[in-house]
């Protein structure tokens, strides 16, 4: 009985140390799964010194643009080259498109360009932007074809008949008997003279503007009848033909500065508040304002036909839409 009961208590303490070893086998493993990763810590001084090479870059070339002072126009299309500047006048010439010809002139209404022709000579192209690409300084073209009035003066004298003097000769006698030479009287021309003009003093022309349109009367300031009110500032207007009837060709009308900070174009029947067919209208400002705006027409091609038309608002609710009217004075 004791020997068994010294066997049991042998194999209940090995298994108890067995479930113990077991337990702290379990547990060790579970802590070294927890534990985190031990973190390597590098020498830096003992790592090589990298070497960078260098890569090639490519440097992107900047070709110019280059706008040439003197004018040119490149044709948009096959272009004819006329003798005049009229479709019905002789052609001395023909370019593709794409061919760049040097301007010299250009027509007071700015319809056409007188070009310099390659072989030599020169020769008349349209200015429509639909036939040529205008490119340079327009500053630089020069108005040909303008007429030029010499004025001759006739004078017609009506010559005054002058009576010519006889002159009276008077004998003087001497003693009878000694009888004395008679003296001959010397005998003056009377001058005569010089015819002078009669008649009514000559007049001479009035000196023809270089301009194919000019303002026709004085500029009025209406108040603005939109929606804006007193909120508004604008310019309107029409273009006439010299008979006053409004012109059926359209042309630009450009309103700006001469400080540069305003520009705007548009194109005559753009508006009909003053003219079915010619009017136009250009709004400069959301505000009454003070300020001088310049006015004139010019062609599609952009050539000044009129002289700057000079507009200052007085800042007056009542005043704050300026009319402009231009009139054609005289034929192209």
């Amino acid at each position: 009985m004791t020997k068994s009961s010294n066997n049991a208590g042998i194999y209940n303490f090995l298994s108890l140390l067995f479930l113990l070893l077991t337990i702290g086998t379990v547990v060790l493993v579970v802590i070294l799964m927890l534990r985190p990763a031990p973190v390597e810590v590098l020498d830096v001084a003992s790592l090589p010194t990298p070497i960078i090479l260098p890569t090639d870059t490519e440097t992107p070339t900047i070709t110019p643009t280059f706008t040439p002072a003197t004018p040119v126009a490149e044709t948009a299309g096959r272009v004819f080259v006329y003798k005049l500047p009229d479709t019905l006048s002789d052609t001395v010439g023909e370019f593709e498109q794409g061919t760049v010809l040097e301007i010299i002139g250009v027509t007071v209404n700015g319809d056409w360009y007188e070009v310099r022709l390659p072989g030599g000579g020169s020769g008349w192209i349209q200015s429509s932007p639909t036939i040529t690409r205008f490119s340079g300084d327009r500053a630089a073209l020069q108005i040909v074809g303008t007429a030029t009035f010499t004025p001759t003066v006739t004078f017609t004298p009506t010559a005054t008949d002058t009576p010519s003097q006889t002159p009276t000769i008077t004998n003087t006698p001497g003693p009878t008997d000694t009888p004395s030479a008679t003296p001959t009287p010397s005998v003056s021309p009377t001058p005569s003279p010089s015819p002078t003009p009669t008649g009514p003093t000559p007049t001479l022309p009035p000196t023809l503007s270089p301009f194919l349109f000019a303002l026709r009367n004085e500029i009025e300031f209406l108040p603005n009848a939109n929606s804006a009110g007193c909120s508004w500032t604008g310019i309107s207007g029409s273009v006439l033909q010299q008979d006053g009837q409004p012109v059926t060709q359209q042309y630009n009308i450009r309103v700006f500065t001469e400080n540069g900070d305003f520009e705007s174009l548009v194109v005559t029947g753009s508006n009909t508040t003053f003219g079915e067919i010619s009017g136009w209208e250009v709004p400069v400002a959301n505000v009454l304002n003070t300020r001088t705006y310049l006015v004139r027409v010019e062609s599609l091609g952009g050539t000044p036909i009129s002289d700057n038309v000079r507009v200052t608002f007085p800042g007056d609710c009542t005043k704050n839409r300026a009319v402009v009217r231009f009139i054609q004075t005289r034929d192209r």
